[in-house]
């Protein structure tokens, strides 16, 4: 958006999967914004909330 406090907000989820069967997750995501340090701050609570929840899921799928 251009008339919020963020820009060029792009994310890409890329999945494969791994020689013993596991999937390996490349995300990445580039944003910009308007206010200066926010887009550094905000892409690290986005990279570590999706993280989190990736976790959690592992931990509840390993868990049966």
């Amino acid at each position: 958006t251009n008339k919020g406090l963020l820009k060029d907000h792009v994310g890409i989820m890329k999945f494969s999967e791994l020689p013993d069967g596991d999937t390996h997750l490349d995300y990445r995501i580039r944003l910009s914004s308007h206010v200066p340090g926010l887009a550094v701050v905000l892409k690290g609570v986005l990279t570590r909330g999706i993280e989190k929840s990736f976790s959690r899921l592992d931990r509840e799928l390993t868990a049966g």
